[in-house]
């Protein structure tokens, strides 16, 4: 099949809203909190398919342009066979020293999957890719393991300005906000960002995202945020 008819079949797949293809690769988080005194951060990757796949991982920083430094990722290419598991490591450099010492400082860890080529005639194959956010979290800034909150979460406020919610972070963390009413964003330390509500006008609860994955609520929503817009 040539490459204008593979255009043609990818473009019809996203006309006829098809869903996207899933993943034979598994990656063992869904976040990477890299401390700063570890050198490295390492964990798994799986390949639940029957077949061997490569997988390409690079790093991007917040502005998503790929970069060699202050982190690597080795190995950036391997071969992982059919239901076997592998791994992925993080590895520090020098230049970790430069970045801000006061906050959490954000990257992104993107993992692509190729598979092997078809034996079948007209067959398309789709490169699926992953990505998840990797914290760099300096020394006083460091989480009890044993525990899953982030401080301060409590003082993240919900605000009414021109009709819109603003959600503020006054902490040195990054959190990803979500809520059944707003879409899923994350919150760079110390700023503020509008919320995009899902046709209403409140929100009723609010939470956060922890270091696991996990989803916890944050209480302390203003009560004028839910006559926002009216």
């Amino acid at each position: 099949m040539n490459t204008l008819t593979g255009a043609l079949c990818t473009l019809l797949l996203i006309l006829t809203g098809l869903p996207p293809a899933s993943a034979s690769i598994a990656l063992g988080r869904t976040r990477v909190i890299f401390n700063a005194e570890k050198q490295s951060q390492s964990f798994e990757i799986k390949n639940n398919s029957d077949k061997p796949y490569l997988v390409q991982a690079w790093l991007e920083d917040e502005q998503e342009k790929k970069i060699t430094e202050p982190f690597i990722v080795l190995p950036p290419v391997q071969r992982i066979e059919g239901n076997t598991v592998s791994q992925i490591k993080i590895q520090g450099l020098p230049q970790l020293k430069k970045l801000p010492q006061v906050r959490e400082s954000v990257f992104y860890l993107n993992i692509r999957e190729i598979p092997p080529k078809s034996d079948k005639p007209n067959q398309v194959q789709l490169a699926v890719q992953s990505r998840i956010k990797v914290f760099y979290r300096p020394d006083f800034l460091k989480l009890d393991r044993m525990s899953d909150d982030i401080p301060g979460a409590e003082n993240i406020k919900i605000s009414c300005s021109s009709g819109e919610l603003i959600a503020h972070n006054p902490t040195p963390y990054y959190f990803t906000l979500t809520a059944d009413q707003i879409s899923p964003v994350m919150i760079a330390p110390n700023s503020d960002m509008k919320l995009a509500l899902r046709g209403t006008k409140g929100v009723s609860n609010l939470f956060y995202i922890t270091d696991y994955g996990k989803m916890k609520e944050i209480n302390n929503l203003l009560k004028e945020q839910k006559k926002c817009g009216d």
